[in-house]
């Protein structure tokens, strides 16, 4: 026969310390502290000679299509009205990150490279979203 363990060692699962979550205003002060660091990432691939300008063009056309009032899906459509606009940005920043090595967006990149890595992985998830039609036509 086997004893119940005393009272004050049973670990019940709403004992555990509550973790707290990030908030929203969290979550955007991050992003607004990596943005910088993005964007002067994205100006040097747009004047290195080394990225072919084709890709420069689809990032100057997703620039434009972002600032457009003229949309695939209109925005006022919950969710999927961002949605078609995330992804075009997705598709031209991954584009620009991979005309050149490596070694060069680490050396343009002005965060941590763990940063780096989750950006890249983020756009080329993005980037696979974009149908393969589209993709076509942008010449990737």
């Amino acid at each position: 026969m086997t004893e119940d363990p005393p009272e004050e060692s049973v670990h019940r699962i709403d004992d555990a310390p509550a973790t707290s979550a990030r908030s929203t205003l969290d979550l955007i002060k991050e992003a607004a502290m990596v943005l910088p660091a993005i964007l002067a990432l994205l100006r040097k691939l747009m004047t290195d000679p080394a990225v072919p300008r084709r890709r420069k063009v689809v990032a100057l056309l997703a620039v434009g299509y972002l600032a457009s009032p003229i949309d695939l899906v209109p925005d006022f459509i919950p969710v999927l009205g961002r949605f078609d606009d995330v992804i075009f940005a997705a598709y031209a920043v991954d584009r620009l990150l991979h005309a050149v090595p490596p070694e060069v967006r680490e050396a343009y990149w002005m965060g941590s490279p763990d940063t780096l890595d989750l950006i890249s992985g983020l756009v080329a998830w993005g980037a696979e979203m974009v149908p393969a039609p589209v993709r076509r036509l942008l010449g990737s």
